[in-house]
């Protein structure tokens, strides 16, 4: 009908409040659950450069400890590129240093030269190195052969060091000889001969 129904209806729905805006501090009410992760606290003071990171492998040749003083002359290394194309003849058994080579591949050149130093200079006067690090070393290289992997290098011959003078303990103490006067002494010598003379004199003296 058109009057009015006089049995309300469910009491209405309450409003919610708006949020008010969020407040400086933190609430103090903790949240449910940590974090996945902890944060973690920040170093006293930042690094000026990033941590290197470490190398795959270790090195094959450990670095060699500095020595206690330093040296009196620098070290010069005997050892001169002569060719890329030309190699030592390694069929020619008389040109071989009495050890020839390190035994297989992979070796460095340091080792190569190190190998030959060990022995005389007469032994070994020439290396060939190849590119894939095979050493032999050579008492001659007269004979040769040409090459694209191989390096040969001469051994020249090391300067002598000169010896040091020491100087004297001291200064000689004795001086030396006066040079003797020309013109004879003005006084004659106080004391007559011993013995007289045999022969007479012509003229008397006066006493």
């Amino acid at each position: 009908s058109d009057a009015p129904t006089n049995i309300p209806s469910h009491a209405p729905s309450q409003v919610p409040v708006p949020t008010h805006l969020p407040t400086d501090a933190p609430t103090s009410v903790p949240t449910d659950r940590p974090s996945d992760a902890p944060t973690s606290a920040p170093s006293g003071v930042p690094s000026t450069s990033p941590t290197a990171p470490p190398s795959d492998a270790p090195s094959r040749i450990p670095t060699q400890q500095p020595t206690g003083a330093p040296t009196s002359h620098p070290t010069v290394d005997p050892f001169v590129l002569v060719s890329t194309t030309e190699r030592c003849d390694i069929g020619v058994e008389a040109q071989h240093a009495p050890r020839l080579s390190l035994g297989g591949g992979g070796h460095t050149l340091a080792a190569c030269k190190a190998a030959c130093l060990a022995q005389s200079e007469a032994e070994c006067v020439a290396i060939v190195m190849s590119t894939t690090g095979y050493c032999h070393m050579f008492q001659s290289c007269a004979a040769t052969v040409s090459t694209t992997v191989h390096m040969t290098y001469a051994r020249m011959s090391q300067p002598t060091v000169a010896p040091t003078t020491a100087a004297p303990e001291q200064a000689p103490t004795q001086l030396p000889t006066r040079l003797p006067t020309r013109a004879p002494t003005a006084i004659p010598t106080s004391a007559p001969s011993g013995t007289p003379t045999a022969v007479p004199s012509g003229v008397p003296s006066d006493a």
